[in-house]
Order: C-alpha cells, then structure tokens, then sequence
C-alpha cells in the first residue's frame, strides 16, 4: 500500500493541474519507443538481465497547457533469458520474478505565470513551477515535491531543471534535482537530443536496509534522434514523426561502484511519435 507521505505531494499536483487542464490545451504529444541494449548490468534500478542484453519498450506521453502540464511515461524491460537479484554484488539468478520488470513515473506541474497571471520569468528563465512526481517499479516507490525553472531554448526546444524533496520506500528523504532537455541540434535535417538526468546527492538508505551510505546517485538517459520521416517516403506530418537513433543510459555512483551500480549502455532506438 502506498503510504500518505508518498501520494501527499502527487496528489497536490494532480488536483491543481485538474482544476485548470480543461482550459486551454497548447501542446499534446505520445510516443513509443523501442531500443535494445547490449551492456545492461544495473543491478541497483533492476536493469541487469543475465546476459546483459534488454528490449526497452517505452510509451510516453506530454500534455503542456497555459497553466501547467503533466508528463509520464512506462518502460517495459524484457530479458527472455531472466534477470539477476536487484541491490546483490554477484550474480545471482531472480528465480522467482517473471522475465520483465516495470518501471513508471507520472510528474504534474502548475505554472505560476500561468495561474497567477504575473510574469514569473527572469534573466534566462522563461518560467517557475511547482512540480511533483510519483514514481513505481521492482517493488520501489518514491514521491517528489518541488520547485521548477523552464528555461529560455531555441524554438521547439524545452529545457527544465526542478529541485524536488524525495521521500521514498528504501532510502531517506533527500534532495534531487532533474533536468528534462529537448534540444534541436541540427534543425534542418531533423537531428535533435531529448531526455533527462536525475542526482541525488549523498543519500542514505533506510535503517530497515542498515543505514549504508549510497553515496551520490546521477542516472540519465539521452537520446540522439534523426527524423527519417522528414525525407522519405514516411513524409511525417504535423502530428507524426517517424525517428531513429540511439538512446543512452547512464548509471553512475562512485560509491557504490562495487555493486556493478555503474552502467554507460548505448542502444539503438526507433520512435514513432503521435
């Protein structure tokens, strides 16, 4: 059961982004994903199948409005040959989980400018937010609170950094900052780099999990993205966007580098955005 301490901040967002989201819909998008990785071997967030090599089906959907927006996404991790024990130093075969393993955060944010009607923006700052998060998976889950900075980017380009209170199931609460990107780098061939990086510094597990040091956490996944739609004969229209490329995760924690904690997994990928 999911305590109040974990939907407290969630439900927050989710009733404030509520009252407003019937107004005005200025940006909608869906997008599924697939990609497959060679070199997975995360045994902290679960993404260590026993032979290294993972489909990563992802369905993600954005709705931005005048007055806030709400983002959330699902990744499907399949690994036909098993996956190893999550948190263990060796490998030692999950025997009793199935051969996939499910991973979804939902984060709501409210615009002050938006609901206020004041301009909030400054210097670079295009915006401040409040902004929540409420994320599940391999028996995890954690709730976020906080404040949020969009920034000034170049046209079709989003770029956001929140400082959030986290509160979750294994570890103290601490503070994370989350930076969410999509940039346009090459504009006129359709080549763009989107995703987002997630630190928490020096954080600490729960006394039930022996209150050891997990020293600072940075996890991001990028990905470097081509619209093949543009010029071919999948002629992409207002809507939909055909796109391949490579998608990056990264897992790093000098901490807890023993623990095959670390992973740097490039692997090719293929969205269909609607």
């Amino acid at each position: 059961m999911v305590s109040k301490k974990l939907l407290l901040p969630f439900l927050l967002m989710v009733s404030l982004f509520a009252s407003y989201n019937s107004q005005a819909q200025n940006f909608s998008s869906t997008f599924i994903e697939y990609a497959y990785g060679w070199n997975n071997t995360d045994y902290v967030t679960g993404a260590n199948p026993q032979n290294g090599g993972m489909n990563l089906f992802t369905l993600d959907h954005t709705t931005v409005t005048k007055w806030g927006g709400v983002y959330g996404f699902v990744n499907y991790m399949g690994a036909p040959s098993g996956f190893y024990m999550t948190g263990f130093d060796n490998e030692i075969p999950d025997e009793g989980a199935a051969n996939y393993r499910l991973y979804s955060e939902v984060s709501p944010w409210v615009s002050l400018s938006g609901v206020t009607g004041k301009d909030f923006s400054f210097g670079p700052v295009a915006d401040v937010s409040i902004d929540g998060q409420l994320n599940f998976g391999n028996g995890f889950m954690a709730g976020l609170a906080g404040v949020g900075l969009t920034f000034k980017a170049p046209k079709g380009g989003f770029l956001k950094l929140s400082t959030y209170w986290r509160t979750d199931n294994i570890r103290h609460d601490a503070v994370q900052f989350t930076g969410v990107f999509d940039l346009p780098l090459w504009r006129k061939l359709g080549f763009r780099m989107q995703g987002f990086f997630d630190l928490i510094p020096n954080a600490t597990n729960r006394a039930e999990f022996g209150s050891t040091d997990m020293g600072t956490d940075f996890i991001s996944q990028t990905r470097f993205l081509f619209d093949v739609g543009r010029n071919t004969v999948f002629k992409n229209d207002k809507n939909t966007k055909l796109e391949f490329g490579v998608d990056i995760y990264m897992h790093f924690n000098k901490d807890l580098a023993a623990n095959n904690s670390n992973a740097f997994v490039p692997q090719p990928c293929v969205r269909l955005t609607f």
